[in-house]
């Protein structure tokens, strides 16, 4: 991630991707300075096609993806672990 355009491009995808299940974009923005190598885009002549980031969830979140109790768009922001967001 080089700018904080970029940033609030990423937002607005998974903004309309993921509708309510998505984070705010202070929070996203906060997230980004705390984890700066967990953000991941993939460009396609300076335009953003998709990005990955890796989320810090709760081990209660975890187990639950594990056990086929909730899948990964079940996964909502009670999930993350607020320690590293």
């Amino acid at each position: 991630m080089e700018t904080s355009v970029e940033l609030r491009l990423v937002w607005n995808i998974d903004q309309n991707a993921y509708k309510d299940l998505n984070i705010g974009s202070e929070r996203l923005k906060d997230w980004r300075n705390k984890n700066n190598n967990s953000l991941f885009i993939r460009k396609k002549g300076g335009t953003i096609e998709g990005s990955f980031g890796l989320w810090p969830i709760t081990k209660d979140a975890f187990n639950d993806i594990i056990e086929f109790k909730k899948t990964d768009v079940q996964i909502g922001t009670s999930d993350l672990d607020e320690f590293w967001c």
